[in-house]
């Protein structure tokens, strides 16, 4: 009898231990469930900045459009029947080029038309400061992998890293505070900082990382707070810098365009400003090495002008046969001309071929 109680003891006790570690268990996925709670809460408050400050920008994008409706070509401004509208997509191909895509189309960016800039801005002196290569490899990477800034051209990216300077931040000193007019776009060289919207902390970022990048584009308040959680060294530049280099090499490459649009027989007897207004509705698009431009027998509706680098053309006799080597187009030269009229089947492959790629 004595044994059957001490048994019954023993399994008592081992029941209790176990349901204790039962408890603990529950209380640990508790926790952790609390927390990942708590994880998804800050990611959905930092996307929905995100999204927030991305709506602003498009907003400012919409209403730059509508200053730029006047500048678009119309039917009725030729002579000669050729026929280019809002629609049709004039292109520019750029051999030698550095990004990952086959295909890269580049926007710059600018908070105002250029017609708009004061004059003032072509007389600012780029003030260089001086950097490793290393350096400079990693602040064009960190704009590189910018959603609002990787779309510049490589030219304009590259004199923003040549411009930007130094700055150290202290722990706990407040880079950024949310509602201040901002002039600076950071990037991260070393530490960490800390996001926070009406004294919610949402996020941190480190070393590599862009922020207050909406300040360059245009004159807009501080839309979060950031602090330093250790010494920070910083690159920044400011946003009268930033526009004086978007002004200058928006200027520069659309001067260059409009040199090769009056060597091109298509345009050679169009007017000055109607060349003006051809020239603003391009795009500049890059190729890397063995990319396809255009495929023989697909549709198309783009016309092109190849500005740097250079192209060959194939051909096949059916679409059983394999394409063989015509000719290389050199800079200045275009092709898909008959786009600019209707539709057009396209005669021949053009493919980017540059041996400096």
């Amino acid at each position: 009898m004595t044994q059957s109680i001490h048994d019954l003891r023993l399994a008592l006790r081992d029941s209790a231990k176990k349901l204790e570690d039962a408890e603990n268990t529950i209380n640990n996925l508790r926790t952790d469930y609390d927390n990942q709670l708590q994880k998804k809460d800050e990611v959905i408050s930092m996307k929905e900045l995100i999204i927030k400050e991305k709506d602003a920008y498009i907003l400012k994008l919409e209403q730059e459009i509508l200053k730029y409706d006047t500048t678009f070509v119309s039917s009725t401004d030729f002579n000669d029947g050729i026929d280019i509208s809002t629609s049709a997509r004039t292109s520019f191909l750029d051999g030698p080029s550095t990004t990952k895509h086959q295909r890269t189309k580049r926007t710059a960016i600018s908070a105002e038309p250029v017609q708009h800039k004061k004059s003032k801005d072509l007389r600012i002196v780029l003030q260089a400061c001086d950097k490793s290569d290393r350096t400079k490899e990693f602040l064009r990477d960190a704009i590189l992998n910018n959603d609002f800034m990787k779309n510049l051209a490589l030219d304009q990216i590259m004199l923003i890293v040549d411009c930007m300077h130094p700055l150290e931040h202290t722990k706990d000193n407040l880079i950024i505070i949310e509602g201040d007019v901002g002039n600076l776009v950071y990037i991260m060289e070393e530490g960490m900082v800390e996001v926070s919207k009406n004294k919610k902390v949402l996020t941190t970022i480190g070393p590599g990382r862009v922020f207050g990048e909406l300040a360059i584009l245009y004159n807009c308040t501080r839309t979060a707070s950031i602090k330093a959680l250790s010494n920070c060294k910083l690159w920044a530049v400011d946003r009268q810098t930033f526009q004086a280099i978007m002004m200058r090499a928006g200027m520069e490459k659309r001067n260059e365009h409009l040199e090769l649009i009056k060597n091109i027989k298509t345009f050679e007897n169009l007017r000055e400003d109607i060349l003006s207004k051809v020239v603003d509705t391009f795009d500049e698009v890059r190729y890397t090495n063995g990319a396809y431009i255009i495929r023989q027998g697909a549709k198309g509706d783009t016309f092109y002008i190849v500005a740097k680098g250079r192209a060959q053309i194939t051909k096949a006799s059916s679409k059983w046969d394999t394409p063989i080597y015509d000719r290389h187009l050199e800079r200045g030269e275009s092709f898909g001309e008959a786009a600019l009229q209707s539709e057009e089947t396209r005669p021949f492959n053009v493919i980017a071929d540059d041996p400096k790629i």
